[in-house]
């Protein structure tokens, strides 16, 4: 009768530890999934930054192209003015 006690605990401390071991098993894998699920989604917000962040860094590049244009145009009319006003003949001066 003791051995047949005996056996039915152990058997049945047998079967909650597979219980509980297949639990942590299926916690552990919840969670790698939800931590993976969440790594993806900062990903693609860390690839669309970047992608804004490009266009942001393309547009002051051209905007710094136009700068350097428009001055060099106004330099050029500067000097363009500068020779105009050195050929007219000016009044009173003999």
């Amino acid at each position: 009768m003791e051995n047949v006690i005996t056996e039915k605990a152990l058997s049945l401390s047998d079967s909650v530890y597979l219980v509980l071991l297949i639990g942590l098993a299926t916690g552990t894998w919840w969670l790698i999934r939800w931590i993976l699920k969440k790594n993806d989604e900062r990903e693609t917000r860390y690839i669309q930054t970047i992608d804004r962040l490009a266009q942001v860094e393309g547009i002051k590049t051209e905007i710094s192209a136009l700068r350097k244009e428009v001055k060099d145009n106004h330099d050029d009319t500067k000097k363009m003015l500068g020779r105009v006003l050195d050929r007219l003949p000016v009044k009173g001066v003999d």
